[in-house]
């Protein structure tokens, strides 16, 4: 009997060892990080009860150095009863940009398993890491089982066999594609020459395809599709709620896109993440506040949250995908694309939907947040401006009220730019055109004043003067007030909200 199963919680491993453990034939893991040490009984146990194990994995030399050896021994015990383990060593991009990356992450980042009893797509890792996780496991799914096996087989092709020494069909792919141009293998300055017959700078864009729609299916990104614009396109199609979680979140575009889809789209959207990063936390700080300026709903939780998944009521989506530059893929040029090695698995089965939304909240409502964890980091600024600038001792919950009203402050600015272009494009689009010009500017900033509170012909033109003082107001309220998107009352300007909630009357009135 077919079954599927969604689960996110801080027990996603032991889960996977229950499934593991039920294998009678063969086991295929494709896994960023092996380290744990039940991980490996299980599987010496299974290698001694004759099941054929298969595992794909990045080279010793990308596990930390404290248990590199200890783990390096288990995979050679697990050599020694007869599994066979491939190690990918190839790498993309330029590592030099942060202090993460230098040479030993290589680029293979998904995590897959498939057995003669299940298929399984993950978020985790085998480390010893409690980390809040996701997983989807299909049981006895002889399509299901299929597809994994293929997709498991299309990675060892492209970076292992047949080739032979770990080499894979990688390059010649490239080469066919671009001419024998070896400028796609240079290999960085600052990374060793070991790593010279397995770097690639960018993947011909031919290589990459841009997703046309979106299939229930587990992708290898960016060889099935760019995990970018898989992830938008989901997105994209929801129209009631989306709810997201993520390791890190450091890509400024991919922000931007989620702000555009808030505001543009009355959607339910929540998000799980962890708040720093080691290369760019003033950025993190910077997109949580946008975000969180346009209504969506950020937490980040005690535990450490590995999770990344999507959730929306067409689909569920669990991927290795965190959402940082070199996860997501992007491009210098149209000519080429740059992107780790990524696990995509897209379901729109409605149980798994409805057991994916009930879960996710649950470990959403027992998150943080976010704005209190960061008016906690700017707890500083209370000492230094009131300690070091006026020589005072604010106690604690000095210190933290005073962090608290700074954070507002900075959200309710973050606020102001989308809202004045909001009415901009009110204006502009009313008069069906899309140009924008300083009249425009200066009738939504009219409307911004007017949602505050009302106003007289005086107050407006002394805060108007301020930014512009040729501008001439009574011209500009007379189209306001022809739109009839402000009324007069005696000698105040009040914002008509009723018209203007309905976009204006469509009189073709100029503004």
């Amino acid at each position: 009997m077919e079954s599927a199963k969604f689960e996110f919680s801080l027990n996603v491993t032991e889960t996977v060892l229950e499934e593991l453990d039920r294998a009678e034939v063969f086991i295929k893991i494709a896994m960023f990080q092996i380290h744990r040490s039940e991980i490996f009984e299980v599987l010496k146990r299974k290698l001694i009860q004759g099941v054929k194990i298969e595992i794909l994995t990045l080279p010793y030399d990308s596990i930390k150095e404290k248990i590199r050896k200890d783990v390096q021994e288990r995979f050679e015990d697990l050599r020694r009863h007869g599994a066979i383990i491939y190690f990918c060593r190839w790498n993309i991009g330029d590592p030099s940009r942060t202090t993460t990356a230098v040479g030993r992450w290589y680029s293979f980042h998904g995590k897959m398993i498939v057995t003669d009893k299940c298929s399984i797509a993950l978020t985790a890792n085998f480390t010893e890491e409690k980390e809040l996780d996701a997983a989807v496991i299909f049981r006895n799914n002889k399509n299901k089982k299929e597809e994994f096996i293929n997709a498991f087989n299309f990675l060892l092709d492209l970076f292992i066999i047949p080739e032979g020494d770990d080499v894979g069909t990688i390059k010649n792919k490239i080469r066919k594609i671009t001419g024998n141009d070896e400028r796609f293998f240079e290999l960085p300055a600052e990374i060793p020459d070991l790593h010279r017959n397995f770097w690639i700078t960018d993947y011909p864009s031919e290589m990459c395809p841009i997703p046309n729609n979106i299939e229930e299916r587990l992708y290898i990104a960016p060889f099935d599709c760019r995990g970018r614009n898989m992830l938008e396109k989901v997105i994209e199609e929801a129209n009631e709620f989306v709810y997201l979680s993520t390791e890190t979140f450091t890509d400024p575009d991919f922000s931007v896109f989620l702000i555009k889809t808030a505001v543009n789209k009355k959607l339910e959207l929540k998000i799980i993440c962890g708040i720093f990063s080691m290369d760019f936390n003033d950025r993190v700080n910077e997109m949580l506040r946008e975000m969180i300026a346009q209504g969506m709903d950020i937490r980040s939780p005690n535990d450490k949250i590995h999770g990344k998944l999507i959730v929306t009521e067409k689909a569920v989506v669990v991927s290795s995908i965190n959402l940082n530059k070199m996860n997501l893929g992007f491009s210098k040029s149209k000519h080429v694309w740059r992107g780790n090695t990524e696990t995509i698995l897209i379901t729109r089965d409605q149980n798994l939907i409805m057991d994916a939304k009930k879960n996710f909240l649950e470990i959403f409502n027992l998150c943080n947040d976010v704005e209190e964890r960061l008016s906690q980091k700017l707890e500083d600024i209370a000492k230094e401006i009131l300690g070091e600038v006026y020589q005072l001792k604010p106690n604690p919950e000095a210190r933290s009220l005073f962090a608290k009203l700074v954070l507002k402050h900075q959200i309710n600015a973050k606020k102001f730019p989308i809202q004045l272009g909001s009415l901009t494009n009110l204006l502009v689009r009313k008069c069906n055109r899309i140009s924008v010009t300083k009249n425009d500017i200066i009738s939504a900033l009219i409307l911004y004043i007017l949602s505050e509170s009302k106003q007289g012909f005086n107050q407006l033109q002394e805060r108007i003067k301020e930014f512009d003082e040729d501008v001439n107001i009574n011209t500009i309220l007379f189209s306001l007030e022809s739109c009839n998107l402000i009324t007069q009352e005696n000698e105040f300007y009040k914002l008509n909200l009723q018209e203007l909630l309905r976009g204006g009357s469509n009189n073709g009135s100029s503004l």
